[in-house]
């Protein structure tokens, strides 16, 4: 007898005495072909799931979030927005940013104020509303909640010549209370971005400490400062009232004195919300960061 008939009976003997050896191998065997059946399965979706990636995930996207760290890293992501007369906030996303700049960088700057304006547009406003309830809970905001909901349905219902002249004020007044409260004093050579006069925010900012101040918070600060001073504080000659009153571009003088009249557009509301709420990101940091 040779060894393999020798090995081929001593199985048969060994199944014949032990059933229970037969039964454990028959059901590893029918386990190890469902294996093989789920991982056929798992392959074959796994190669279906990366096909769907691959059509999902633009192939430039890389290209783009590679520009988004160059911006960061030279500290000038804020130009696609100031540009257009805007400025990041603390409630803008990364995917906003980086659509804008996108858009900048292909030479479509006149379609950002667009954008962003849809941004905060979609969902019923959601993202909006979502930014002004963040601020119950800071304390400066707190006694002006009732006036903001009011602008806030104003501004969604289109009575933008409501929400302008109603939210300007608080802009400065908010600034000037945390000011008062850490017994700060208003100075006007605090902060020089550009032309324009000097506002509480500017002041307010230029106190800040400069080792509490995050990169995020410094673009944030310098756009909004940007704006404030140069455009929605730019000195105007009340003298020169035909242009004045046909003026789109908001200006918190012209339009408080009652010689603008033509600054009710979504964007312009817009901007009173986001003013608002790039100075809530100071919620928590006064007055360790003055």
């Amino acid at each position: 007898m040779d060894e393999k008939d020798k090995g081929t009976r001593i199985k048969q003997y060994t199944f014949k005495l032990n059933p229970a050896v037969v039964e454990s191998i028959n059901r590893f065997s029918q386990q190890m072909a469902q294996a093989a059946k789920s991982m056929q399965y798992v392959q074959q979706h796994l190669a279906e799931t990366a096909k769907l990636i691959n059509y999902i995930v633009p192939p430039t996207l890389p290209k783009y979030v590679q520009q988004l760290g160059e911006y960061l890293r030279r500290k000038d992501i804020a130009i696609p927005f100031t540009e257009c007369g805007l400025w990041l906030t603390p409630s803008m996303t990364p995917g906003l940013v980086l659509v804008v700049v996108e858009r900048y960088e292909q030479g479509r700057k006149r379609t950002i104020p667009a954008v962003i304006d849809g941004f905060y547009r979609q969902n019923n406003w959601r993202i909006l509303r979502d930014a002004v309830k963040r601020w119950e809970s800071y304390e400066f905001f707190v006694p002006r909640m009732p006036i903001f909901y009011d602008a806030l349905e104003a501004h969604i219902d289109k009575k933008w010549t409501l929400t302008i002249p109603t939210l300007i004020p608080h802009i400065e007044g908010i600034a000037g209370e945390i000011l008062l409260a850490n017994k700060l004093s208003f100075t006007k050579d605090a902060i020089m971005v550009s032309k324009g006069q000097k506002t509480y925010p500017s002041s307010l900012f230029g106190k800040l400490r400069a080792d509490k101040v995050t990169p995020t918070m410094d673009v944030i600060i310098s756009s909004l400062l940007y704006y404030l001073e140069g455009t929605l504080y730019e000195y105007k000659d009340f003298k020169d009232f035909p242009k004045i009153r046909r003026l789109k571009t908001l200006n918190r003088h012209a339009v408080m004195h009652g010689y603008q009249v033509n600054y009710a557009t979504r964007l312009n509301s817009l901007r009173c919300f986001l003013a608002l709420d790039s100075l809530s990101m100071l919620k928590g940091n006064i007055p360790k960061l003055v």
